[in-house]
């Protein structure tokens, strides 16, 4: 007996305090909703939680950057829209002129065309989200009127109408989301200044090449919307397939990483059981004596 008592005493001990370390950490996974506290509670879970989280957080950054970029098309598209339908206006104030008219007529016609080079002119510079959705901007400070679309392609702009780039997916290079609207702006105000002059000279001649003009305008602005119309719907695909691949990345990582209650709590209660019976089994090993074994 003084050699098994000790020794039973001992493993009784150590039972208390195995379950007493598996109670609190139980009672932590359960409390935090984890099971993967450290790398050593699962080495190889642990390293595939690493690798979902940081994929997962590239899938947010894309799909944040797949929202302003579809976000930005769409609001291009809008304003190509509202300056073919300016386009359109013009055009009707062209062949409305194409005829003699008085002085005080010839002036309305002219003053409603800068009315629509003024709103061209706003609306080329139209932002998203503190972005301006046409790269480049027309000429401040021309050297002769009128101000043509400088883009950023063809010299150095301000910082704020640079062309835009942004990440959309692990490619090393960015993808350009802004619209090159070059083909639209560039010598479209030079064409309005025309058809005024024109208008002011009664020349039909060179009312009709401006109005030829505006239908090539008119022609490039529907090009450009439905290019920007068919980026968008493209951005949109790839925002569904990421949320779908980051739903399925969530509910891997979730699988890994979140406790199981229900096991947590059954695993607890057995562990408090089992430690209730060995707290009582030390009771009666400390009220053991030889005597009453004599």
């Amino acid at each position: 007996m003084r050699v098994t008592l000790p020794l039973l005493y001992a493993a009784t001990q150590q039972n208390i305090e195995s379950r007493n370390e598996k109670i609190q950490g139980l009672t932590r996974r359960i409390s935090s909703g984890k099971q993967l506290e450290a790398p050593h509670d699962d080495p190889r879970a642990w390293a595939q939680s690493r690798r979902l989280t940081a994929g997962l957080q590239r899938l947010e950054r894309y799909k944040n950057n797949l929202e302003f970029a579809n976000g930005l098309t769409s609001v291009a598209e809008s304003a190509l829209d509202h300056i073919h339908d300016l386009l359109i206006r013009a055009k009707e104030i062209g062949t409305a002129a194409n005829t003699p008219n008085s002085s005080a007529e010839k002036e309305a016609y002219k003053e409603d065309l800068e009315q629509i080079q003024e709103e061209i002119m706003s609306t080329a510079q139209t932002k998203y989200n503190g972005q301006y959705v046409f790269e480049g901007y027309f000429d401040p400070n021309p050297t002769t009127p009128p101000p043509d679309w400088l883009s950023a392609r063809d010299t150095s702009p301000p910082d704020d109408a640079r062309i835009i780039s942004v990440d959309l997916d692990d490619r090393a290079t960015q993808t350009e989301v802004s619209v090159d609207a070059r083909s639209l702006f560039q010598g479209l105000m030079a064409t309005f200044e025309d058809l005024k002059t024109a208008i002011e000279t009664e020349n039909s001649a060179d009312i009709a090449n401006s109005l030829s003009k505006l239908d090539g305008a008119l022609d490039t602005a529907r090009a450009l919307s439905a290019q920007t119309g068919a980026r968008s719907t493209a951005y949109e695909r790839r925002l569904d397939a990421l949320n779908t691949f980051q739903v399925h990345d969530q509910d891997r990582l979730s699988q890994i990483q979140d406790t199981d209650l229900v096991e947590a709590v059954t695993a607890l209660k057995q562990n408090q059981i089992a430690l209730e019976a060995a707290l009582q089994s030390t009771a009666a090993l400390q009220g053991l004596s030889l005597t009453r074994y004599l």
